[in-house]
């Protein structure tokens, strides 16, 4: 049984043209070669991620119209734009995740991965404004705050990734990531307090 269709749209100018299997250098000089290209690369994702999907490129954007059939397309479709992610196709994963997050029942482990990996791909804003709703609903997530914290010093909000950073390790002193964020952070401030904390992640972490 077919479940609510999701509807996502991707901008043809922000497509990653590596991602498609002719030259980008015939892709840019024909518009109609790069639509049906992205169309078939999309129907190909879709297929492995299962449920039916109807794409359609016009103008200077596609639209992908998905209908999942079992709880399980869901999961796959997650992973799917979290791999996409993490190989730097944020364009393609975005219209995805953010389209996933908003419907029914908060997906707190789509929401760390999507704010970690914005994270490290220079959106630390757009990571930090994610991890705070995070952290809000789940104020007992380490998790969560260990991220945010991580988020914030990229954005040279030192107090506040300290204060995100502390409440981390309040939550889970046994962590190694949390150990070694909060060790490192606090390292600028009381070397004499961090050196402890930064061998203990050492210890922990492979």
């Amino acid at each position: 049984m077919s479940m609510d269709a999701l509807r996502f749209e991707f901008a043809i100018a922000d497509f990653d043209l590596g991602l498609l299997p002719v030259d980008a250098s015939v892709l840019k000089g024909n518009p109609d070669i790069l639509r049906e290209s992205i169309e078939g690369y999309l129907g190909d994702c879709f297929k492995r991620v299962g449920g039916e999907a109807n794409i359609v490129a016009r103008g200077d954007a596609v639209s992908v119209t998905w209908t999942p059939f079992a709880v399980s397309d869901f999961d796959n479709l997650k992973r799917h734009a979290l791999a996409l992610l993490k190989e730097g196709a944020a364009a393609q994963a975005r219209p995805i995740i953010e389209t996933l997050l908003k419907r029914g029942k908060p997906d707190s482990d789509l929401a760390l991965n999507y704010g970690m990996v914005l994270s490290d791909l220079g959106y630390a804003a757009d990571a930090a404004e994610l991890l705070e709703r995070l952290a809000k609903t789940e104020p007992g997530n380490a998790s969560a705050w260990n991220a945010l914290g991580v988020a914030y010093w990229k954005l040279e909000r030192l107090d506040d990734a300290g204060l995100a950073l502390e409440r981390a390790y309040a939550l889970a002193p046994g962590d190694g990531h949390v150990l070694k964020n909060h060790g490192a952070l606090l390292l600028k401030k009381s070397p004499a307090d961090a050196l402890p904390i930064l061998s203990e992640a050492v210890r922990l972490l492979p």
